[in-house]
């Protein structure tokens, strides 16, 4: 008896080991296929869907993770579909075989009996009902719950359940069909959703909602007699009435999800840092703002919206319609290269501010540049002879930011601007020259309101985050000081706001900005940044295909959009600007922005860093010998024994006094020197302004073409002398031009002395045709 009872457990355990390595034999050599074809899908910090986009089979699927699911819905499922889920190996054996005696003995034609991990291996590959099929099921799950967990395989069949039409996926259904997220569903909405999938044509949300409600009471009231609610919440659900319908696919940031699904091609749900509430307002402010900027030719704008102090980016607008194929609206207008225009010249300042040249109340020349490499012009078309830097910024005016840019070195703007990363800029920097400074480069939005957005964070700037990947943790990188960034600020603060030109906002309410605005040449893109300590928005307008309009400005076209997008930001935005302990205030001249000196009559308040701005004495003022008439200067060589006064005159730089003379305007030249002094000056000699230094001037061989002459003086010089090759040319005014003929092609030098003895020399190449 117990030999046999022996013999029994040996050939039983051997069937069983026989099966088991039999199973893991076929494991191997056909192994499960668990691959989900999801949508890809875009949410904002909230876990909110806010893009998406159909899978390969042209569904949608979203995907789930089994903690964004509420319990309430798992329960449910759980319950309705396969209680003893968690006890199982992938088949329940008493379910089978009530299944098979039903079909033995009653003749019913039943194929039941399936788990949810049978139903899971059916819906990740569908085959025709049968009763081979069925086996294959049964092996699949028992492959399934072998490899994966009770949880992972419950994640995969929410995540393919079929609700109708192209939707597939419990998270799909509840935000297409309920308008929410899984987690946040009743028990009602959760019982009426685990009817759907039992029959999807049957059970259509919209058309047959009686037919769904009728079911998920049935439920409900099967649910009343089991533990797994309480009766309270059970009562409740039953009389919560369902309606429902199917909504819109959610779509607020397009160009984001298209990025981020390039630089994470693995992933099909990214979670991003947007806000969707700032998302959805900026959005609909810049349709509705464009829309009537069509009639005026100007058909895109994009925004950016950043937290300064996270670095998050909360509104990613691209353009302002993502289909309009005909105005390129799937072109992402925050990476697409453009000219600043005026927008990086804060950068030239600041950097100005931090070498110790220039502090906000330094007085600077707005007066035309005579260089052989780069002489702009303003774009009013005017100058206005002597500005502070403060004025200069707030104005936009474009001769003193190159006149500082050329001060500080072109190079070392550009490598600057490379440090702040901006790409195009390094890639094309050999090529570049002072009409960078101008715009006379590509730049992305991105890249302008990051490094805005370092003047709001004390001149410090990183990478904008996207995501929560570390990808975006990366170094800080120091544009310009504390010190230099709360200048800037300071200066930008103090332009003239339109939304308090046209109310937008209470005095109460009106956030602190400084902001800048760009126009490129020809008007062909319009900017607007703006920043406080908390946010950056920063606003592009124009024309993907690059056509200008006469409308298009920074002013007028993007800073209404910049205003507006920032009011909805709210009260959050009121961060003040907190001056460094290394900023100081010092009492300088009024007229020149330096230290008071001897005829220093005026001062002002002007911010400076200690043992780095200049601390140069202003001295713009001398005393001058003259005649009684005031004709003529003595120095004390030739000082007459009486019949002279003293006089004090205004020192002018000769380019300002260039500047009078050209344009005809009043100022008080010290009178002509003795012409019989024996001394011989040493102070600044005429500047060549043209012919320029270095250049080829190419004449007709047989015509009457000539070279003008020209050059400014200090203002004590009255005549100047012209030498052609070291030979006598001329005697002139110093404002006169003149003009001459070279009789040879090749090198020539030209040399200018002034009354005073002191010379100039340049050289020009001249060649015939």
């Amino acid at each position: 008896m117990k030999n046999t009872l022996k013999k029994s457990v040996k050939r039983i355990l051997s069937v069983v080991a026989a099966a088991a390595l039999l199973f893991l034999l076929l494991d191997l050599v056909f192994p499960v296929d668990t691959g989900i074809d999801f949508s890809g899908t875009l949410t904002d910090r909230d876990n909110n869907v806010i893009a998406a986009t159909l899978n390969s089979s042209d569904k949608w699927r979203f995907r789930a993770e089994l903690e964004e699911l509420s319990p309430k819905l798992t329960d449910v499922t759980i319950f309705k579909e396969d209680r003893y889920f968690y006890y199982h190996p992938g088949i329940n054996i008493f379910s089978l075989a009530r299944a098979f005696f039903s079909n033995l003995f009653f003749g019913e034609r039943t194929l039941g009996a399936s788990t949810i991990t049978m139903q899971t291996v059916r819906m990740l590959k569908p085959k025709e009902r049968s009763y081979l099929n069925k086996f294959i099921e049964m092996f699949r799950a028992l492959q399934l719950e072998l490899h994966y967990s009770k949880d992972e395989i419950l994640e995969m069949y929410f995540n393919l359940l079929p609700y109708g039409g192209n939707i597939e996926g419990a998270k799909t259904a509840s935000i297409l069909y309920l308008g929410i997220n899984p987690a946040g569903m009743s028990l009602s909405q959760a019982a009426a959703l685990s009817v759907i999938p039992q029959n999807p044509n049957k059970y259509r949300i919209g058309r047959y909602n009686s037919a769904i409600e009728k079911k998920k009471n049935l439920i409900l009231n099967t649910l009343a007699g089991s533990s797994v609610f309480p009766q309270k919440e059970i009562s409740g659900a039953l009389a919560e009435p369902f309606h429902s319908s199917r909504k819109e696919i959610p779509n607020y940031a397009p160009h984001l999800l298209n990025r981020l699904a390039g630089e994470y091609p693995l992933k099909n749900a990214i979670h991003s840092k947007i806000d969707s509430r700032i998302q959805i307002e900026a959005s609909s402010i810049i349709k509705n703002y464009i829309d009537n900027q069509k009639l005026n030719g100007i058909y895109n704008a994009a925004a950016i919206v950043i937290d300064n102090k996270t670095l998050d980016v909360l509104a990613y607008v691209g353009s302002n319609n993502f289909y309009d194929s005909r105005h390129s609206g799937q072109v992402d207008g925050i990476r697409a290269v453009r000219s600043p225009g005026s927008a990086l010249k804060p950068l030239v300042y600041a950097m100005g501010f931090d070498d110790g040249m220039i502090t906000p109340r330094r007085v600077i020349l707005d007066v035309p540049i005579n260089s052989s490499e780069y002489s702009p012009d303003n774009y009013s078309g005017s100058f206005r002879g002597e500005v502070t830097v403060e004025q200069s910024l707030i104005h936009s005016l474009n001769v003193p930011a190159v006149r500082v840019a050329m001060d500080i070195g072109c190079d070392n703007f550009i490598d600057r601007l490379c440090k702040a990363g901006f790409k195009t800029v390094e890639k094309k920097k050999k090529g570049l020259g002072l009409s960078v400074v101008l715009g006379g480069c590509g730049v992305t939005l991105e890249e302008l309101a990051g490094m805005y957005s370092g003047f709001g964070n004390k001149g410090k700037i990183r990478n904008l985050r996207y995501t929560g990947d570390k990808k975006y943790d990366t170094n800080t990188v120091a544009v310009c000081s504390p010190e230099a960034a709360y200048m800037i600020s300071d200066i930008l603060m103090k332009s003239a706001r339109p939304d308090v030109l046209y109310g937008y906002l209470s005095g109460k309410d009106m956030p602190i900005i400084a902001w800048k605005t760009g126009t490129s040449y020809g008007r062909r893109d319009a900017w607007s940044i703006g920043y406080n300590p908390r946010y950056t928005v920063g606003v592009w307008a124009g024309n993907f295909s690059g056509a200008a309009s006469s409308e298009l400005t920074g002013a007028k076209t993007a800073t209404p959009l910049m205003f507006e997008i920032f009011r909805i930001l709210g009260s959050a935005g009121n961060d003040k600007f907190i001056k460094p302990d290394g900023l100081y205030t010092r009492q300088v001249d009024q007229e020149t922005g330096l230290l008071p000196g001897e005829y220093t009559t005026h001062t002002v308040d002007d911010l400076y860093i200690p043992l780095v701005s200049s601390s140069e004495i202003s001295n713009n003022y001398s005393k001058i010998f003259v005649s009684m008439d005031e004709t003529v200067s003595y120095c004390s060589d030739c000082l007459p024994e009486g019949n002279y006064k003293e006089k004090v005159y205004k020192r002018i730089p000769p380019d300002l006094a260039s500047y009078y003379e050209k344009y005809s305007l009043n100022y008080e030249k010290i009178p002509a020197h003795n012409q019989e002094c024996p001394r011989i000056f040493s102070g600044k000699p005429p500047v060549i302004s043209y012919p320029v230094a270095g250049q080829e001037y190419l004449l007709q061989k047989s015509g009457d073409s000539r070279i003008m002459l020209q050059c400014f003086t200090a203002n004590d010089v009255q005549d100047v002398y012209w030498y052609i090759n070291d030979k006598f040319y001329t005697k002139a005014r110093n404002d006169e031009k003149i003009f001459f003929r070279p009789n040879n092609k090749g090198k020539i030098k030209i040399s200018c002395s002034d009354d005073m003895g002191r010379n100039s020399d340049i050289e020009i190449n001249v060649s015939f045709y």
